[in-house]
């Protein structure tokens, strides 16, 4: 072993480059995409001066056409000059002050003019070497005018009767408000008798019997029900489809729904509108036009739902939903999480209908998946271009959803790292070779972001795997009399004193002139985190479907954007958190530190991916061609079955596992859930008693399994100011970055085998 000692500033970032054999060479990419995704070793000469291609991007905002295509090519040149590798465009109709002309001609997104500014824009990037993305439509979520009612996202609601059984009855069947020009649709009606509420309990929650649930859709002719009920007090229950009616932000006179996200009609007809031949777009597909944008996924809709989705659900679930659906009825349950009010379910059978949640959750996600994900990939890149989507913002399994767009990408305001890294583990196991983020923003921060925190920030993230930086972002120069000399910047203004998000790096801040520096920096940094392939040592089970309320991790810095001792503190959120997962992530965080501080790196894994796990002839882990030394359960008490038994399977022919705190003792689904739990329980037991598996129970175990894992490149103690990630040459080099979080010179002793 050879021992070396590197001294490291505060919140530095070191590249070490020793060789040794350890590497896979990711897939070819589809040849129309190949030239977004090259695959190259790093190059000490070119890593000093590295193309264009590898600076950062940054989020372009237009107050919607109110721009000028003279002052947008000065804005491209101004942007190539200063290491910016290119811009997303994102025409807003978001707080622009002006004229009352200039505000008409604001609301001319999608028009001709509008399509020769991008064309402009097109032919001004092209000449300089840059790279354009555009955001799917005109603010967020997408959508427009353009569409109709019945083209929005759909929502299940339901409307009920109590009666009186004992004898034939012909009633109207209950129905539901709907505001939209598209019908709503009857799905089915139960009938449900109930138990009195629960002393004390102010929810208003109906308690249903679950053993006397009946479904008599069948037993309604023309809008009424003939239905000759038993005897008792009934509670019949319609349950309707209808269209949400969620409208968009667009930069239009009048406004349309937001795409539905869970039908490819849909979908598809929105992408033929915003860049099909209509545009004039096409001829700049893949030069200079790389990809379309998906900010992440929040809607203000009821309750999910889409055609078929009853027999969909079925056909993956196993059993029928119907009789379970009144469980699913909670006001804005899907609506984006600060405006979801937590309401109290309507109904309730049971202590077990958060399993039917999450089973009705995961077929969402499916769809979702099926129908926006892969038809929106399916679309774009026969045509030369990708998709980057930020994959979460509802409960879905965000890590299969990561990887199946072009560009997973992250965002620094999405919270702690633990969450930044759920987007670049779904990038490295589906084999994306970028993962991207919008970055250096920070709620309640604007105006706060000066070189050093940029630096800071885009650090956090290299070190979490992300490996393009797209800064959130930079306004066109558009100075309204009701301005100052800064001119608009849509997310901090005198307008709406509510919207207080940092950064606007254009050229109406006073940092400006430090900006090309940092860009070069990042530059740099990227094209090395870009060369080879990603690399990490163990995976960890991610055991949630959402993001939401998940604590700092207490050895983080920049936690919320917060630099102690140099800014102001926040007040407190009131009401912020989620007890079982600040529990769960007290015993985890204190996992990943350890491993962090041993220089061992790790991504978070899904279950999908678990089970599509092979094991190598040296006993790792293989999981689409990613090699890893160890999959670890830490502190998880729920699991899906099918992957418990997978990972019995995997450590019974050698796999490396290790489990700590709790222990998976239920799957999450209802179907035949006591036997499925008592299976699951049984399953983890067992994979526990293998040769290569262990139940770490303290700090010496830890310490020890540690110290058992292959270290090409050891740590000579526990350095808890790093943060690192790693990437593999085709040649066997590797790439090392490692950073210093800490505000100290630091100094780091480290063992390299031969």
């Amino acid at each position: 072993m050879k021992n070396v000692v590197f001294r490291a500033t505060a919140c530095f970032a070191i590249f070490l480059l020793p060789l040794f054999l350890f590497a896979q060479v990711a897939k070819k990419a589809p040849s129309k995409v190949a030239k977004w995704f090259p695959e190259y070793d790093f190059n000490l000469s070119v890593f000093q001066n590295p193309p264009l291609e590898f600076a950062p991007f940054a989020r372009w905002w237009w107050p919607g056409n109110n721009v000028d295509s003279t002052e947008l090519k000065r804005e491209i040149n101004l942007f190539a000059d200063n290491d910016f590798g290119g811009m997303e465009i994102q025409p807003l109709n978001l707080f622009v002050p002006g004229t009352a002309a200039a505000k008409a001609k604001m609301l001319t997104w999608d028009t001709p003019d509008y399509y020769a500014n991008e064309i402009a824009v097109m032919q001004a990037t092209r000449k300089r070497g840059m790279t354009i993305d555009m955001t799917d439509g005109s603010g967020w979520p997408p959508g427009g005018p353009f569409l109709d009612d019945a083209d929005g996202f759909i929502t299940l609601a339901f409307a009920d009767k109590d009666i009186t059984g004992g004898a034939r009855i012909t009633i109207a069947v209950p129905t539901i408000a709907n505001t939209t020009a598209a019908p709503s649709r009857l799905e089915a009606v139960l009938a449900v008798k109930t138990f009195p509420q629960k002393q004390g309990d102010k929810t208003k929650t109906v308690l249903l019997d679950p053993a006397s649930t009946i479904v008599i859709t069948r037993q309604v002719v023309k809008d009424s029900l003939h239905w000759i009920a038993p005897a008792g007090n009934w509670k019949v229950i319609a349950f309707w489809s209808k269209p949400q009616g969620e409208k968009t932000m667009a930069a239009t006179p009048v406004q349309g729904p937001v795409m539905n996200h869970l039908d490819s009609t849909k979908v598809l007809k929105s992408y033929k509108h915003l860049f099909g031949e209509r545009t004039g777009l096409q001829p700049y597909f893949g030069n200079p036009m790389r990809a379309v944008f998906d900010d992440s996924y929040e809607f203000t809709v009821d309750r999910f739902y889409a055609n078929n989705f009853i027999d969909y659900f079925k056909k993956r679930r196993g059993y029928d939903i119907t009789p379970w659906l009144p469980a699913e009825m909670q006001r804005h349950y899907n609506y984006v999480d600060y405006m979801n009010p937590h309401a109290a379910p309507d109904f309730s059978f049971s202590g077990q209908d958060w399993r039917l949640k999450y089973d009705y959750d995961l077929t969402v996600s499916e769809i979702f998946s099926e129908q926006f994900l892969t038809a929106t990939r399916n679309w774009l890149e026969p045509q030369g271009l990708l998709h980057r989507a930020q994959s979460y913002g509802f409960n879905l399994d965000m890590i299969a959803a990561a990887g199946l767009a072009s560009i997973p990408e992250t965002e620094s305001m999405l919270g702690p790292e633990a969450n930044l890294k759920i987007m670049t583990s779904g990038g490295h196991l589906y084999n994306r070779p970028i993962e991207s983020s919008e970055s250096v923003v920070f709620s309640a921060r604007a105006y706060t972001t000066t070189p050093q925190k940029i630096k800071i920030a885009v650090d956090k993230l290299f070190a979490a795997g992300v490996n393009q930086i797209i800064y959130h972002g930079v306004p066109y120069r558009y100075q309204p009399a009701e301005l100052g000399p800064e001119g608009w910047y849509p997310f901090s203004t005198p307008m709406v004193a509510q919207v207080n998000f940092s950064s606007n790096l254009g050229e109406g801040n006073i940092f400006w002139k430090d900006q090309k520096e940092v860009n070069e920096y990042i530059n740099r940094t990227q094209y090395a985190l870009r060369s080879g392939k990603s690399h990490a040592d163990v995976l960890i089970y991610f055991p949630f479907m959402d993001v939401d309320h998940m604590p700092a991790n207490p050895e983080e810095i920049l936690a919320d954007g917060y630099l102690p001792g140099v800014e102001g503190a926040l007040p407190a959120v009131k009401g912020a958190g989620d007890p079982a997962k600040w529990a769960w992530a007290k015993k985890f965080y204190a996992l990943t530190n350890r491993l962090a501080a041993n220089g061992i790196t790790w991504d978070w894994v899904n279950d999908l991916s678990i089970r599509d796990a092979q094991l190598t002839a040296g006993k790792q882990i293989n999981i689409r061609g990613n090699i890893y030394q160890a999959l670890v359960l830490a502190n998880d008490s729920i699991i899906q079955l099918k992957t418990a038994e997978k990972i019995k399977y995997l450590a019974a022919k050698g796999m490396n596992f290790v489990a700590t705190g709790d222990l998976p003792r239920m799957q999450p689904s209802f179907l035949n859930w006591k036997e499925n739990d008592k299976k699951t329980e049984a399953a983890i037991t067992s994979a526990l008693k293998s040769t290569n598996s262990k139940y770490l129970q303290g700090d010496k175990d830890l310490t020890k399994w540690i110290k058992g894992l292959r270290q090409p490149v050891a740590f000579n103690g526990e350095y808890h100011f790093t943060r690192e990630v790693q990437r593999d040459m085709s040649d066997g080099s590797r790439i090392e970055f490692i950073w210093n979080k800490s505000d100290e010179w630091q100094t780091i002793s480290l063992s390299l085998d031969k």
